[in-house]
């Protein structure tokens, strides 16, 4: 089994604050679905998504607008029946796809019943190259020998002398050197 040394925390949170907005906007999606079909289920987020103004334009004549003649502007129907812009629509939608595209690979899971979040923690830990771990144990090794000589015996100087040596996969923090899991020497 791979051996953890980290996890990409600032990655996971900046996306999960993208997606958070994402989520925002498919509720508000949800909230205008409900405000102009009386229900807030949506039948096929797929389709929803793709072009929510289309979306309740059609669902809305195939639900109120059967018995009005076919030659009826259905947006303007639309429109004037439950005073909902299609900006209004647009601008959520604008949201959801920027959201979407920012997130990658790691956006929602959009199916025909749900929209569910794929975005998980553990997708962002960083494991040892096995092929790199007799390396990475001497780094860590020869770091922590300079941790003991600071501060058992008073060794001044600074670490920096030690990253000359230890290169790549060193980082000084806080006036400790230690391992750099983000320098991507070890993955």
């Amino acid at each position: 089994m791979p051996t953890k040394i980290g996890n990409r925390e600032k990655t996971y949170e900046s996306l999960k604050r993208i997606e958070d907005v994402l989520m925002q906007s498919v509720k508000a999606l949800e909230d205008l679905h409900d405000r102009a079909m009386g229900q807030p289920e949506v039948e096929d987020y797929k389709a929803f998504l793709a072009n929510p103004y289309g979306y309740l334009v059609s669902e809305y004549w195939d639900k109120y607008c059967k018995h009005l003649p076919e030659h009826l502007d259905k947006h303007h129907q639309f429109k004037q029946a439950v005073n909902i812009s299609q900006a209004e629509i647009d601008a959520l939608h604008k949201d959801y796809r920027q959201a979407t595209k920012a997130l990658g690979g790691h956006a929602p899971s959009v199916t025909k019943g749900k929209v569910s979040s794929t975005l998980k923690q553990s997708n962002f830990d960083i494991y040892l190259d096995p092929k790199k771990s007799d390396e990475y144990e001497a780094l860590k090794a020869f770091l922590d020998a300079g941790k003991v000589l600071k501060e058992q015996f008073n060794a001044t100087g600074h670490y920096t002398m030690l990253q000359r040596f230890a290169k790549p996969g060193t980082v000084v923090v806080g006036g400790d050197a230690t391992v750099s899991i983000h320098s991507e020497a070890f993955e």
